[in-house]
């Protein structure tokens, strides 16, 4: 069976670029995406789709993530032998 689907462009141009991402033809992710649509198996969620709610909402001075100030010890052990880094996602608990 042949199917033809008219797409808004922004749609067809992620489409395209999808395909692109996982080597595969439009017509093959189309396929697989009515097929899953049709067998009603979930959609993956991403890790950004499940820590949405979190993006952006840490506190901090201004040019945190930017300033090389902010970034000095940052990879070091900490006087206790646990990575910095280890220290900072555990008190998130």
């Amino acid at each position: 069976m042949t199917l033809t689907l008219r797409l808004p462009p922004e749609l067809a141009a992620r489409l395209e670029a999808k395909a692109k991402e996982l080597g595969v033809s439009r017509s093959a992710l189309a396929r697989s995406a009515v097929e899953q649509a049709v067998n009603g198996e979930p959609h993956p969620l991403s890790f950004t789709d499940v820590a949405r709610e979190f993006c952006g909402c840490v506190l901090g001075p201004p040019g945190l993530s930017t300033n090389p100030a902010y970034m000095e010890g940052s990879g070091e052990d900490q006087p206790c032998g646990v990575p910095s880094w280890t220290l900072v996602h555990s008190s998130r608990t």
